[in-house]
C-alpha cells in the first residue's frame, strides 16, 4: 500500500507516496524541468527526517507518457545512485496509486538505463533489464587464532 504525506516537504519536493518494499521509499513527482531540481540538495532532507529513525531512499520521479516514467534515486546513507531495482519498483506502484499510469507495465529510466516494471494482479513486481558486472573488490580482514585448552 502507499500512503500520502503531504506535510513532509522540502524545497520542490512535495506530496510524496511513502511506499515499503522491504525497505522504505518516499517518492515525489515532479513536473516541469526534472533536471533543475536540486537532489543533492533537497533529498538528504527528506531522508534524515524524524520520521524516519533509519533513514528513507528519496526517488524523484516524473511521468513521460503511459508507459515511461525517468526516476532518480537518492538512496539513504548513500546518495544518488545510478539505478535501484527496488526504487524503480515503487516508483511504478505510486504512479498507478495516484492515478499517472493504468498500464500494468512501465520502462522506468534512470542515469545507468532502463528496466521494464510489471505489476501482476498480486501486487507482485516484476523486474526486467539488463545485467552488467560493475564492480569487484576485497575485504582484508587481521585474523587471530584463539587456542582452548581444556582443564585450564
Amino acid at each position: 500500500e502507499t500512503l500520502p504525506c503531504p506535510q513532509l516537504r522540502a524545497g520542490p519536493l512535495v506530496e510524496p507516496c511513502l511506499l515499503s518494499i522491504g525497505n522504505p521509499h518516499a517518492v515525489f513527482f515532479v513536473e516541469g524541468d526534472f533536471d533543475s531540481v536540486e537532489i543533492n540538495k533537497w533529498a538528504p532532507i527528506i531522508a534524515k527526517d524524524s520520521l524516519f529513525p533509519e533513514q528513507v531512499n528519496v526517488g524523484i520521479a516524473q511521468i513521460i507518457d503511459e508507459t515511461n516514467l525517468r526516476l532518480v534515486v537518492y538512496e539513504r546513507s548513500v546518495g544518488i545512485t545510478r539505478s535501484c531495482g527496488s526504487g524503480a519498483c515503487v516508483a511504478v506502484f505510486a504512479a498507478k496509486a495516484r492515478g499517472f499510469t493504468s498500464a500494468n507495465a512501465m520502462d522506468v529510466h534512470m542515469p545507468a538505463g532502463k528496466v521494464t516494471i510489471e505489476i501482476t494482479e498480486g501486487d507482485r513486481a516484476i523486474m526486467t533489464g539488463p545485467v552488467a558486472y560493475c564492480f569487484s573488490g576485497q575485504i582484508l580482514c587481521e585474523t587471530k587464532s584463539f587456542v582452548t585448552r581444556s582443564g585450564d
